[in-house]
């Protein structure tokens, strides 16, 4: 449960506000309706202090996942469906969180603090299939940060050095293959050629630099973005954005104003 917590809590501030709270339900694989999630959070708070506990959290799960003839014994039974999405999450500790904690374990603490859950889960899965073709922690942070955070050119090079191993200055359609699992990327077979003549702006029949940008900008948006190449259609869902504050560091205080200062 306290893996689980860790996952929810994503500044390390030892509570889980209202907001942190439905930016996290996705993890659970659930679409709650918003009138649904106020009335689960303010449940859940039960002693109204507009936040959320460790140990509120516990009953939280528990009650919506309860154990066999105990069904009808939680306030939280009242959400009747909502069962299975508190069972996404306890059974998920073998899965989806198990992969968002190979991330917190490899990525470097300035990228991971500024990642949110979904990122961190999908992290978990490009972690993993990095590692397990020989990849060493270094390519995985780079290729992390390319991804998640700014998408700025210098991040996006020393991806790009990741995946053109043999430093051609291109990709051609093998490489690609090879390298979309390890960009996180669970494409059907089917549609990789798709993707690859998308990618393939020029039709030179190989992937460059600016093209691989694209691609990888594309498959990640950011939050707002205007237009995303036609990626979209790949069914990547736009990573919502986060503080970058560090785990348990306050916000700066407010400059002072002339009055104060005197």
């Amino acid at each position: 449960m306290e893996l689980a917590w860790k996952v929810f809590d994503v500044n390390g501030s030892g509570v889980l506000e209202a907001s942190e709270f439905r930016k996290a339900l996705p993890l659970m694989g659930e679409e709650i309706p918003e009138e649904k999630i106020e009335e689960l959070f303010n449940l859940a708070d039960a002693d109204g202090s507009g936040k959320i506990e460790f140990p509120e959290f516990k009953i939280l799960v528990k009650g919506l996942n309860p154990a066999e003839g105990e069904e009808g014994a939680s306030p939280f039974s009242a959400f009747g469906g909502m069962k299975d999405m508190a069972g996404g999450l306890a059974g998920g500790l073998g899965g989806g969180m198990a992969a968002t904690m190979k991330s917190m374990s490899v990525l470097e603490a300035g990228t991971k603090v500024r990642m949110n859950p979904l990122q961190m889960r999908k992290a978990g899965v490009i972690i993993q299939n990095m590692q397990g073709v020989g990849y060493t922690d270094e390519q995985i942070n780079d290729t992390c940060r390319a991804l998640f955070l700014d998408q700025c050119e210098d991040d996006m090079k020393k991806a790009w050095l990741v995946f053109d191993v043999a430093g051609k200055g291109e990709l051609d359609a093998v490489e690609f293959r090879k390298a979309l699992p390890l960009m996180g990327e669970d494409v059907p077979d089917d549609r990789i050629e798709e993707l690859f003549q998308l990618a393939d702006a020029d039709g030179s029949g190989r992937l460059e630099f600016d093209e691989f940008v694209l691609l990888m900008k594309g498959m990640n948006p950011k939050e707002g973005a205007e237009q995303d190449g036609g990626f979209g259609s790949f069914g990547m869902p736009t990573m919502p954005s986060v503080p970058t504050m560090p785990f348990g560091q306050s916000k700066e205080p407010e400059e002072k104003t002339d009055e104060t200062a005197e």
